[in-house]
């Protein structure tokens, strides 16, 4: 990006001076020490990066890295661990009932905003994501899965899903559950069937109801 910038800047005949560096770029060394002084910039900052890396991965293993998110519907962090929001996680185990029941994502997040029940961050529950995301967290029956996005590059900070690239770190049993690990598992089992049925129609995604 540093080099783009610059080129683009000299092909306008503008000057850019690094006054620590010496460098001006429009002279003919310019650019030579400029790409240097970058690409040493670029993998110290990936050096930095990787010893980052390395000591999160290693609170992962040891069990005590604490989360990142802080508040989430049904659980408050106090520092040190989850605590139940009692109001809120009575709506998460109806969240995760009404599933069984056959209820689906879109059905159960109407049902909650005419409830009058507002998020974490006070937005109605209007569309699938949030649901799904509540009922496919493991934090609801008291563990904590660590790792599950990572960046790919330090640069750029792009984050991503991890799908196996790398390992991923389970504790169990670090905070009070919300619901049962029956109950969590059958609506797991559930998800995973309604996904299979979806993914062996044709026609997946591409009717609508008229009437919803």
């Amino acid at each position: 990006d540093l080099l783009e910038t610059v080129r683009y800047l000299k092909s306008i005949n503008v000057e850019v001076r690094f006054e620590k560096e010496n460098i001006n770029t429009l002279s003919e060394s310019g650019e030579i020490m400029l790409s240097l002084l970058a690409s040493f910039a670029q993998e110290e900052s990936m050096s930095i990066s990787e010893n980052c890396k390395w000591g999160i991965r290693k609170k992962f293993a040891d069990g005590t890295k604490k989360p990142t998110q802080k508040r989430l519907f049904g659980y408050q962090y106090d520092g040190e661990k989850f605590v139940v929001v009692p109001k809120e996680a009575d709506v998460v185990r109806y969240m995760f009932n009404r599933y069984l029941e056959g209820a689906g994502y879109r059905t159960i997040a109407k049902e909650v905003t005419e409830m009058g029940i507002k998020s974490v961050r006070g937005y109605d529950f209007k569309e699938e994501a949030p649901i799904r995301g509540i009922l496919t967290n493991e934090i609801y029956v008291g563990d904590i899965l660590f790792q599950k996005y990572y960046i790919t590059e330090p640069i750029t900070k792009h984050v991503v899903r991890n799908r196996g690239e790398l390992p991923q770190y389970l504790i169990r049993d670090c905070h009070e559950p919300i619901v049962s690990r029956e109950l969590f598992e059958a609506v797991q089992q559930e998800i995973r069937r309604k996904a299979e049925i979806a993914s062996r129609s044709a026609l997946s995604h591409k009717i609508k109801c008229g009437v919803c």
